[in-house]
């Protein structure tokens, strides 16, 4: 008999779709149902209301296995980790962030927590989530790292046209503006010395938000509006070298992954007629990326070494053109969805292994749940109202 899946993420797919929910859930369990040893459903929120219109919501539970995605944490996470253990079932918690609240404010920090320790495996990002996150779990968590949906993501690259000159090297920031006085600082000072000294420099910013502090700090500095996930690979391929900097100071940090470094370097496109590669990532040199080996597929610096780093690159286009095509080949080979899928298969097979043998199906419990007030469906999706 396969084993059986629900996955719930928040949106499935379109342009609506969690960067998150692709990366956690969707890639590697779309990979998966290829293998006749799993029976997966992936849900949304549109799915689960239109199961719970038709009555059969409480079946999504029914399974040997339910992955919930870090986007549902509840604040009544107890109820429907009971009710998955009712039905025989057993319940994984994917998170790629610390969302406990200790060094960054979060509303939902007590519900994580909670979800932490009800959960029978927690799967992470990275090592050093992991040893952030130990302490609340009934189990060390498992480490499932980051990889890129390719060929996808290149193709997507590819088939972007290029909005910049050809004949100008563009370097910058791609994130929220919440990382730009912490994390993003030493790149914005490097960023304004660099467009004064190299007027063949073209500073950008990809983000939803950026201060006046900040446009006035860099010269010329071009900003391109977020886009749909869906979009997201021609975004990145904008970039020539694109800057991933974290403050070491921030605590918060140490559970980071290097997934922007790794988009950067699957961003494809052709570089000279026969050669091809991604945006040269260049990086603070902390754990979390240790994806990025330095002169090889990338840079690591440190704070004090941005300025340095990025003139470098910007006057050696035969070492740019190098570390980006060495990007490209070293997350194809490495960290391509297609072949680590099978990490996630084994870690459930090897979870379901050691649980207690799962209650005959004519003895399940398979009535919907209703917590007060609310169905399953409206349940989570007012949950996942809130958090958007």
């Amino acid at each position: 008999m396969p084993i059986t899946i629900t996955a719930f993420v928040k949106t499935l797919a379109g342009n609506d779709a969690y960067s998150s929910n692709l990366l956690r859930a969707i890639g590697p369990l779309g990979y998966l149902t290829r293998d006749p040893n799993f029976a997966i459903e992936v849900v949304g929120t549109r799915e689960v209301l239109a199961a719970d219109k038709a009555g059969t919501a409480g079946t999504l539970l029914d399974k040997d296995l339910c992955l919930f995605a870090r986007q549902f944490s509840w604040s009544r996470n107890k109820a429907i980790v009971d009710r998955v253990h009712d039905l025989g079932g057993s319940v994984v918690f994917d998170c790629d962030d610390d969302l406990t609240g200790r060094y960054r404010p979060n509303w939902a920090g007590q519900a994580f927590i909670e979800m932490l320790g009800l959960a029978d495996r927690v799967t992470v990002t990275t090592p050093g989530l992991a040893s952030a996150l130990t302490e609340y779990t009934k189990h060390e968590p498992i480490v499932l790292p980051n990889c890129i949906v390719l060929p996808w993501f290149a193709q997507v690259s590819v088939e972007t046209e290029r909005v910049f000159p050809a004949n100008v090297i563009t370097v910058g920031l791609v994130g929220t503006h919440n990382h730009w006085r912490g994390d993003w600082q030493p790149v914005v000072e490097a960023l304004g010395r660099l467009a004064q000294t190299y007027p063949n420099v073209q500073p950008v910013i990809a983000s939803g938000w950026v201060s006046a502090e900040v446009r006035q700090a860099i010269p010329r500095l071009a900003v391109i509006k977020p886009v749909p996930y869906a979009a997201y690979p021609g975004l990145v391929r904008q970039f020539d070298i694109v800057c991933c900097c974290l403050d070491p100071e921030d605590r918060f940090n140490q559970g980071k992954s290097s997934i922007k470094a790794l988009e950067s370097m699957a961003a494809c496109r052709q570089l000279v007629p026969g050669l091809v590669g991604g945006a040269v990532p260049v990086c603070t040199d902390m754990p979390p990326y240790q994806d990025v080996i330095n002169g090889c597929n990338g840079l690591l610096v440190s704070n004090s070494q941005w300025y340095d780093a990025l003139t470098l690159l910007a006057r050696d286009q035969r070492l740019r053109y190098r570390l980006a095509a060495n990007g490209l080949e070293w997350v194809t080979e490495h960290r391509n969805m297609k072949r680590e899928a099978h990490r996630w298969g084994d870690v459930y097979k090897e979870l379901l292994e050691g649980q207690l043998p799962r209650k005959p199906r004519e003895t399940a419990i398979v009535a919907p749940i209703r917590p007060p007030k609310l169905g399953l469906a409206a349940w989570l999706w007012a949950t996942v109202r809130r958090i958007a």
